[in-house]
């Protein structure tokens, strides 16, 4: 009888630890998949915004070029090379501020690759580096 108890017992603990284990383990997941479906809007949204904003900036350039060059047709070759320059020196600089955005945003699922990492360090396996 007793050795029934020690059983049902132990079976209980191994459940519960089980039990645990998986609730963990679906936590886990659950973060990962929140953190894939705001990468993925992100994505999305930006690729949208840049999307337009080549649009519109390529439209409003070739239409500023045209002026410029009707307005000083005697001198076009020089109007052509300065206007060169300028849309050289401006994709230099949005290139540059491009990446140091780059640098500056956060790792994509970084709340999860901390969880388990986190887990682990707790579970005796030390920190390796993902």
């Amino acid at each position: 009888m007793v050795e029934r108890e020690r059983e049902s017992g132990l079976k209980d603990a191994t459940n519960r630890v089980w039990a645990s284990l998986m609730e963990g383990v679906t936590l886990r997941l659950e973060l990962f998949e929140a953190e894939l479906q705001e990468e993925r809007q992100r994505v999305v949204s930006m690729a949208m915004a840049a999307g337009l904003a080549v649009f519109f900036s390529v439209m409003t350039f070739l239409s500023l070029n045209v002026l410029i060059l009707v307005r000083f047709w005697d001198r076009r070759v020089l109007v052509a090379l300065c206007l060169t320059g300028v849309y050289l020196l401006g994709a230099l600089v949005a290139g540059g501020l491009f990446r140091w955005r780059k640098r500056r945003s956060e790792a994509p699922f970084a709340a999860s690759r901390q969880v388990f990492q986190e887990d682990r360090i707790r579970f005796g396996r030390g920190s390796h580096d993902a």
